[in-house]
């Protein structure tokens, strides 16, 4: 490869992780939209109930999970922009070491909504360790 060609592979590159970095942050966003329903919903509808309070709990660490994802995300984005020099890891193991709770004691949307971000920090977690 001549230094002609690497130049112009190292932009291609950026512009294939940036746009990546785009993507996975939208869909952080959709998620966190998703959330946001589910809170309200949530707490005006089963607000004194166990299930209600359940679910807030698991609402909770969704919010949790998906703030260190798009951290993550946005720091992977300032270290591509030359903004910062040095990446840490997100601190994803202690949400994901968490046990899950029981699904039928929490509102069935918010269980599948927990389970689709939770597979979205394991993608998130495996791009921080890669």
């Amino acid at each position: 490869m001549t230094p002609c060609t690497q130049a112009r592979a190292v932009p291609h590159h950026a512009a294939i992780h940036n746009a990546l970095l785009d993507r996975l942050l939208a869909e952080a966003a959709s998620l966190a939209e998703e959330a946001r329903d589910a809170v309200e919903i949530t707490a005006a509808t089963r607000r004194r109930s166990l299930q209600g309070l359940r679910t807030q709990q698991e609402l909770g660490v969704i919010a949790t999970g998906l703030a260190h994802c798009v951290g993550w995300l946005l720091e992977q984005k300032a270290i591509a922009a030359g903004e910062l020099t040095h990446a840490t890891p997100p601190p994803l193991e202690a949400e994901l070491g968490r046990p899950r709770p029981d699904p039928l004691a929490i509102d069935p949307y918010v269980a599948d909504l927990g389970e689709r971000v939770r597979a979205f920090v394991v993608r998130i977690d495996r791009l921080a360790t890669a």
